[in-house]
């Protein structure tokens, strides 16, 4: 596990491995222990509360039940709840009861540690290809907490084998279920993201490096005598509030990523980010 401070190793790892396994910080370690706790009482609640909480047309802030997000096809949707906050969309909270605004509070206090965090390795990933922009911004990058519940599935796989769209996806659970495929091809269990955090590239990462950075595949299993399982995602997005050039431009990638990331949760049944 690479100290949170250490962006140079972070980096390295990303680049040449596909997964940096860090620590948290003190604050994002106590955020978290938190976040699982309201998020555990929260999803403990009867759907028609939760529904209350359902996101306004076209955005993405709030709870969605199973059955609305898939990974690789609408006919085969994930296996987990979630309850997501980006900062872009915050004024839609007070239209939410207020049961949930301290979760809000919670997730918008993460958000602010996990943006030191991803803005220090894009800052270092920026150096490694001579720019000086970074690309991130935490405006429109996702936090979510997401609620598998095991005992409803009927398969082994909760979410089939995908890459997120996002430039950076930072990822931590309560239980083991993450699996990576790693550079030979063989999946893994990634037991680090109980009590740590495991950050992958993204299809985003993929375009800015013009192919340099492959997108991490990974998928969620069911595993023996967890029946229930949360998790916590930050999906570091573009910056969508101006245009963004690719570090490396390639024929056959984008040339303009803020509009690209726009669309890359269209991909998982979900509306665009910034409409």
């Amino acid at each position: 596990m690479r100290d949170c401070g250490d962006f140079k190793t972070i980096v390295d790892e990303i680049v040449h491995a596909g997964i940096a396994l860090v620590d948290m910080s003190p604050v994002l370690h106590s955020d978290y222990e938190r976040l699982f706790a309201e998020g555990g009482h929260f999803f403990s609640r009867p759907l028609q509360e939760k529904l209350e909480c359902a996101p306004a047309p076209g955005t993405n802030v709030g709870f969605r039940p199973v059955g609305q997000e898939y990974s690789i096809a609408p006919s085969i949707p994930d296996i987990k709840e979630s309850f997501t906050f980006l900062p872009a969309e915050a004024s839609h909270v007070t239209a939410h009861p207020r049961f949930v605004h301290d979760l809000y509070e919670m997730m918008s206090r993460a958000v602010t540690e996990l943006d030191r965090l991803c803005g220090g390795i894009m800052n270092v990933l920026a150096g490694r290809y001579e720019s000086t922009d970074p690309i991130y911004a935490a405006a429109h990058s996702q936090l979510a907490i997401n609620y598998y519940p095991s005992a409803r599935a009927n398969s082994d796989i909760l979410i089939e084998p995908h890459e997120d769209g996002c430039l950076l996806t930072v990822l931590s659970a309560t239980h083991s279920g993450l699996e990576i495929q790693h550079r030979d091809g063989i999946f893994r269990a990634c037991d680090a993201v109980v009590g740590g955090l495991a950050i992958l590239p993204g299809v985003s990462m993929t375009h800015a490096t013009g192919g340099g950075i492959e997108p991490t595949l990974h998928r969620v299993v069911r595993r023996p005598g967890v029946m229930k399982r949360l998790a916590i995602a930050y999906d570091a997005t573009t910056d969508l509030t101006r245009p963004v050039s690719p570090w490396v431009i390639r024929d056959g990638f984008p040339q303009r990523l803020d509009l690209e990331a726009q669309l890359t949760l269209t991909r998982f049944g979900l509306p665009p980010l910034g409409s």
